[in-house]
């Protein structure tokens, strides 16, 4: 290493004590932080002014010499003008007009007043709610017992519904167990519901048809229905000798029967080689007073495991006693109690 004698002459910057060689002056501003000099020194020769101080210095500067040849693993010089890392001070932006830097949060430059870009790049346009952003999910209460038009946002992990607990609650519905339902997202934030162990179960509206077991209940209209097996001829007398009275029998593939409130059965039908309908109107169990059902709702068939439910195009639906977990999908409809929910994703 050889060492050599430089003679630095030039000004010192009152806010980075940055010495600034002859010439560097010029342009008025530190080429190390941009701070302006005093503007009397813009342009004129060196001079001693308030802020600033004129050095001429002699020091030892060390000189370096690579001795090794190409291929030796010497790294090659540095590119002139190539980038460098950029000084804590000149992080900041630059006004373009006085080139005086502006700290970042600053709305204008403290020099010359030009707006910074800084405010228009952090402006972000807020949704009204919520509910708008994209991919959000919601359950919408188009029918309860004493209220509906109420919106209920799924935005946690699981959301518990219940008659007293969770944090769904559904006051006064005495259909509803005080915990009847889940609704939540797995890893891949597919909404499901799942039944609780409630004593009346959770309803989901399918679409066209489906096959299920015997023991299957079905809500059409305002009305609830299981499927059982066919019902067997009691061809034993009584203790007298006596047989009770009855019709025909008839045999059949299974029956569906009419559940009343309180679990009692209502009205029965059996399947007999034919589908067997369910409506308002010329149906095997047939429901005048029932506004909310079709003249014809669904049809029931025999399967060798059970039976298949077939909506017929209705405006209401019918819906199906889910076992297990059930997915829901954005326009999905699920009976919970005397409520009827409808998902909605934002789209």
């Amino acid at each position: 290493m050889e060492a050599g004698t430089t003679e630095l002459f030039g000004l010192v910057c009152p806010a980075c004590d940055t010495l600034a060689p002859t010439g560097g002056e010029a342009s008025g501003r530190c080429p190390a932080c941009g701070a302006a000099y005093d503007p009397g020194s813009q342009g004129a020769a060196p001079a001693v002014v308030p802020g600033t101080a004129v050095v001429k210095a002699s020091v030892e500067v060390p000189v370096e010499v690579d001795l090794r040849q190409p291929g030796d693993g010497a790294s090659a010089p540095p590119v002139e003008g190539g980038e460098e890392t950029p000084m804590e001070s000149a992080r900041h932006y630059v006004c373009p007009s006085c080139f005086t830097p502006i700290p970042a949060g600053d709305k204008f430059c403290g020099r010359c007043g030009l707006a910074s870009p800084y405010e228009k790049e952090e402006l972000k346009t807020e949704y009204y709610s919520s509910t708008q952003i994209p991919g959000r999910i919601r359950l919408f209460l188009l029918k309860g017992r004493d209220t509906e038009w109420v919106s209920y946002h799924l935005n946690s992990r699981q959301h518990v519904l219940g008659r007293s607990q969770g944090v769904i609650i559904i006051d006064g519905d005495n259909w509803t167990s005080p915990k009847h339902a889940c609704f939540y997202y797995d890893d891949a934030n597919q909404l499901y519901v799942r039944d609780e162990g409630s004593l009346n179960g959770v309803f989901v509206r399918f679409r066209g048809s489906i096959e299920v077991p015997l023991g299957t209940q079905f809500a059409a209209g305002n009305h609830y229905f299981r499927v059982e097996p066919p019902a067997l001829p009691n061809d034993v007398p009584g203790p007298d000798g006596t047989y009770f009275f009855h019709g025909i029998w008839q045999g059949g593939d299974l029956k569906v029967v009419e559940l009343l409130e309180g679990g009692e059965p209502g009205n029965a039908a059996h399947v007999r080689g034919e589908p067997l309908f369910i409506g308002r109107e010329d149906c095997d169990l047939t429901f005048h007073d029932d506004e909310q059902m079709e003249l014809r709702h669904v049809q029931v068939e025999p399967t060798p495991n059970g039976c298949r439910l077939t909506d017929l195009g209705t405006k209401n639906g019918t819906f199906v006693r889910m076992a297990g977990d059930a997915p829901l999908q954005h326009g999905d409809y699920v009976i919970i109690g005397r409520q009827l929910l409808r998902v909605e994703v934002t789209p």
